[in-house]
């Protein structure tokens, strides 16, 4: 039942906010430049953080994984295995942009990628009840307005008068060209840097960006982490009509082991 809540001020509030007014015809969206993508996704980050805390955030906060399985199984070939001796200590879903460059505006050039940013959504309640649930939600993610997710999170939690401080688990970022993973955003210590260790192709095919395992080059509490069921972010073909630099939307679930 609070799922079907959730996503029904989901659609309805998207839907408003996404129809055009009378006598205003849809404008295209502007491409901000590299430094108002970070910045605005971390702003909306920190604010969610403090809207979540004042109204008391969603009752789906670090749930117990003990017995959940990393479907690995959904890929040709599969990815490899956690490593040995660790332990599922976070599930998220990912919301946010791949970044790309393109030094010339025509079809014999490729698009550049130059890093992600995302916010990361505690979904580990909702993998520990429905696995397949979470499963079909990257989809949707994908689609939504970043504000909006925010927004609506803010009255599910008002909804439910969780005393958990915030859905937001952390944000993921890169520096220079390591992949950064960092939950203290969320009130969380662990945080880590990576390297991709292994890669396939997204079962969805088309638009998708493929799924990853990823080691730590440094961190605190987290080793591997792995992006599955991903949903858009893919670069065109090439950077015919591109701007120097654009992003793609995307979300991704991130499973995160650790000791």
């Amino acid at each position: 039942m609070l799922f079907r809540i959730f996503f029904l001020l989901s659609f309805i509030i998207f839907g408003v906010l996404a129809a055009p007014t009378p006598g205003n015809e849809p404008k295209e969206p502007e491409i901000p430049d590299e430094l108002e993508i970070g910045v605005s996704n971390l702003d909306l980050a920190e604010e969610f953080v403090k809207i979540t805390k004042v109204l008391g955030a969603v009752n789906v906060n670090h749930c117990p994984l003990d017995n959940i399985k990393l479907p690995l199984d959904r890929t040709n070939p599969a990815l490899p295995n956690p490593a040995p001796g660790l332990k599922l200590k976070y599930v998220a879903i990912g919301r946010g942009t791949q970044n790309y460059t393109c030094n010339a505006t025509d079809a014999s050039t490729t698009p550049n990628a130059v890093g992600a940013v995302a916010t990361l959504y505690d979904a580990s309640c909702i993998v520990h009840r429905n696995p397949e649930l979470l499963h079909a939600l990257t989809g949707p993610f994908s689609h939504f307005i970043p504000g909006v997710i925010h927004f609506v999170s803010a009255i599910f939690s008002r909804l439910i008068h969780s005393s958990t401080d915030t859905v937001v688990l952390g944000e993921h970022y890169f520096e220079g060209k390591t992949p950064f993973f960092d939950m203290r955003l969320g009130g969380y210590p662990d945080w880590v840097g990576t390297k991709k260790v292994a890669s396939a192709d997204a079962p969805t095919k088309g638009n998708d960006v493929p799924w990853l395992k990823l080691e730590s080059t440094n961190s605190s509490g987290i080793h591997d982490v792995y992006r599955i069921y991903t949903a858009g972010g893919k670069a065109p073909a090439n950077c015919q009509g591109q701007n120097p630099y654009f992003v793609v939307d995307y979300a991704a679930e991130y499973w995160f082991y650790g000791n």
